[in-house]
């Protein structure tokens, strides 16, 4: 006998309900919890509160190799004595570098090696004898710590008459004074020299110039920035954030130097080696 079709209807009805449990049971990506991704953390490397600039009266010179001796035998002088210094126990001193300006710039562990480094400098310059090239002078150097700045560049300056206030050292008529007089600039906030932003012997053919002001505080530096410009040497100037420029070829050390105004005793200049050259 021919098995009679059954129609959609009463194929419907007879299909097994499922459960509320079943139901449930079924699994759904929208309830899924999202998969962690493990992703390797990018390396740390030293912040500026870990940077040590070291300076002696005698620039060191350029080096074809690196500084691993004069780094060898400053963490052998971190360490206590009899301590043996192998690869299973982490450097305190990791890098060393020599800059443009023959300063060396020292990069620790952490705030609390550049700390120690700082209230040791003989340590740093019993080092510096493993410098190659470096004929080490009899003074300890100058240490300083690297913490970042932030620069004001005051634009359309009259050059000859900025000239005059970088040589004038008349109480209330140097650059310094016209700086906290007219344009509002907080001495005890500025970090370092002032730097013209030419080559000193482009300076004679300039009508204007461009003055670089650097300061600890960043809040000073964005409160002049707000105003669009500043008062200098009867002058009104424009001034803007400074962008450090990537130089396209490495300097040598026979490159014209820029003119430095020296600041007040108390400012340190730390980063000045690091600044580009226009």
């Amino acid at each position: 006998m021919r098995p009679t079709s059954r129609t959609y209807a009463e194929v419907a009805a007879t299909r097994p309900a499922a459960s509320k449990a079943a139901h449930l049971a079924r699994s759904s990506h929208a309830g899924q919890n999202p998969r962690q991704r493990t992703r390797q953390a990018p390396p740390r490397h030293p912040q500026a509160s870990c940077r040590i600039i070291a300076r002696w009266n005698d620039p060191v010179p350029q080096t074809a190799t690196s500084l691993n001796r004069f780094l060898d035998r400053l963490n052998n002088s971190l360490f206590p004595q009899n301590f043996r210094l192998d690869n299973t126990h982490p450097r305190k001193a990791i890098a060393a570098n020599v800059t443009k300006a023959g300063s060396v710039v020292i990069h620790t562990a952490g705030p609390t090696v550049a700390a120690e480094l700082l209230e040791n400098p003989q340590w740093v310059h019993e080092a510096a004898s493993s410098i190659p090239n470096f004929e080490r002078p009899d003074n300890e150097p100058t240490l300083n710590l690297d913490v970042p700045w932030y620069g004001m560049v005051i634009h359309d300056i009259p050059a000859a008459s900025l000239v005059d206030a970088f040589d004038t050292v008349t109480h209330g008529e140097g650059i310094w004074d016209r700086l906290e007089r007219e344009a509002g600039v907080v001495l005890t906030e500025v970090k370092g020299n002032l730097k013209i932003l030419c080559r000193q012997e482009n300076i004679e053919n300039q009508d204007r110039l461009s003055l670089l002001v650097r300061f600890e505080n960043q809040h000073c530096c964005n409160c002049l920035l707000r105003n669009g410009g500043v008062s200098l040497l009867e002058t009104w100037c424009r001034v803007s954030r400074y962008q450090p420029r990537v130089p396209l070829s490495r300097p040598t050390n026979d490159s014209p130097q820029p003119i430095i105004c020296s600041g007040p005793e108390d400012l340190d200049d730390t980063t000045s080696e690091n600044l580009p050259e226009s």
